[in-house]
């Protein structure tokens, strides 16, 4: 059974649209609003309802993934919402994924570290290759893209 589960969605006019099913993107590429939808044993922790400008939503959450498997701890705030992801260690190679605002938001789960990182990179790698796609010329993820393949099993 698949613990964890992401894909990468686009907003457009006539509603949200999953990354790769779009020939191109006609908005604005420094803003590509969208959805990461992430979900952990049937949980979702993350989706259409959590829209932001997800060209900049994917590289805060790999940073953030990337500071938890560096110190135990990560978290990031949304591009443009008063909406925070945070990893931390649950013990014996688990970690705690909590999407969270203070008030009406409060979603968590815990899922093995291995099982996470290798969703992770293989949907950022994957959202990171269409954005290029569908906005040629942009540079998102980059670096993030780097760091994704290091987590690669």
């Amino acid at each position: 059974m698949t613990r964890v589960k992401i894909a990468t969605l686009v907003r457009l006019e006539t509603g949200f649209v999953s990354v790769d099913n779009l020939e191109r993107y006609d908005g604005d590429p420094e803003h590509v609003a969208g959805a990461i939808s992430l979900v952990i044993d049937g949980t979702e922790l993350l989706g259409a309802d959590l829209w932001d400008d997800v060209n900049w939503l994917w590289p805060l959450i790999v940073h953030a993934l990337d500071d938890y498997r560096r110190t135990g701890s990560g978290k990031c705030g949304f591009p443009d919402q008063p909406i925070a992801f945070s990893a931390e260690s649950a013990g014996a190679g688990t970690v705690l994924i909590r999407v969270f605002d203070g008030e009406s938001i409060e979603r968590s789960s815990a899922v093995p570290e291995d099982d996470l990182f290798e969703e992770v990179a293989r949907a950022g790698i994957f959202f990171f290759d269409e954005l290029q796609r569908i906005c040629p010329g942009t540079s998102y993820g980059v670096t993030e893209r780097t760091t994704l393949e290091g987590w690669r099993r």
